[in-house]
């Protein structure tokens, strides 16, 4: 039987089993997902473990998407956005790549029936999942980008021509019509979903759009607020979601719907 692995530290919290289960059961395929610890200087080893034709394919989570590079031959998307979030033995080798931007992307259209092209971008966080919606942002024609981050001097890396970065206290206190706001670090995460990374003007413009890449909980407090100002809002469910449709179809060939896939994901979160 085919196996495809989860690995990384910690990864006791994942929901990635029942997303996977579920894909796997609607294909009508045998398979089974699984997750392992493994601390970036273990990954060798359990790559070499993992290696053959039993393998369906690898998912990495931190804190191995860097460190990754070493031990694969990246996907240009993968070395676009300087993480590898998934992995597959091509028989002599491992190919890496990454999935992440795209299902954010994928999640974005799906349910907000709209498009990023001609709206002011604000993302806040600079870690690694801010660099894959900054390399997929990028490519939907956005009016403007600002980068907002605890210490704005480890943000201006990350930066292109015509971008700048701020400080999480220079966030605007009145927003323009129909921009689009992209919360990508931990704060509000289970188990301190008291939390905020910021706090919202008192009164949103129409049209705004709020994201959080956070899944549990669902949604965050940070999107409860920016949903009772009338903004519109996307959670990280989606996002977790289709990047695994993505991994799975670069591993097998094979697309997953998603309906059952989030509803697995809903059931795990209850």
């Amino acid at each position: 039987m085919k196996s495809a692995y989860l690995l990384g530290s910690p990864v006791a919290h994942s929901r990635s089993p029942q997303l996977h289960q579920a894909a796997y059961t609607q294909l009508g395929q045998p398979w089974h997902f699984q997750k392992r610890e493994v601390q970036p200087e273990n990954l060798a080893e359990a790559l070499k473990s993992l290696q053959g034709p039993d393998l369906l394919g690898i998912n990495l989570t931190l804190p191995l998407k860097e460190v990754a590079f070493s031990h694969c031959q990246p996907s240009q998307e993968a070395s676009a956005i300087g993480a590898i979030n998934c992995l597959r033995w091509n028989g002599q080798g491992w190919d890496g790549h990454n999935t992440d931007g795209q299902g954010w992307l994928d999640s974005f259209h799906e349910e907000l029936a709209t498009t990023i092209q001609g709206r002011k971008v604000l993302v806040v966080g600079a870690g690694g999942a801010c660099r894959a919606i900054l390399h997929k942002v990028r490519g939907q024609q956005p009016a403007g980008l600002v980068l907002f981050n605890r210490t704005p001097e480890r943000a201006q890396a990350l930066l292109q021509p015509g971008e700048r970065v701020a400080a999480w206290t220079d966030f605007p206190t009145e927003l323009e019509p129909d921009c689009l706001v992209v919360q990508t670090t931990s704060v509000g995460m289970w188990p301190h979903q008291e939390q905020i990374p910021l706090e919202w003007p008192d009164a949103l413009p129409s049209g705004v759009i709020a994201c959080d890449l956070i899944y549990n909980p669902s949604p965050t407090l940070w999107l409860q607020q920016a949903a009772a100002k009338g903004a519109l809002t996307l959670d990280g469910c989606g996002m977790l979601v289709h990047q695994a449709i993505r991994a799975i179809e670069w591993w097998t060939g094979q697309k997953p719907e998603s309906a059952p896939m989030r509803a697995a994901l809903q059931q795990s979160l209850k």
